[in-house]
């Protein structure tokens, strides 16, 4: 699981932001990818 050797390595608040700002690079790409695929397709 986690590996905690100090109280200020694991920060759950940190862990959610950066899982927040990946979902929102992934949401962007996503919408890349469907646009060039829609320009693919006409």
């Amino acid at each position: 699981m986690f590996e905690v050797h100090g109280s200020d390595s694991f920060k759950p608040h940190d862990l959610a932001k950066n899982a927040q700002t990946k979902l929102q690079a992934l949401g962007k790409c996503g919408r890349m990818v469907g646009l060039l695929t829609a320009l693919v397709r006409y």
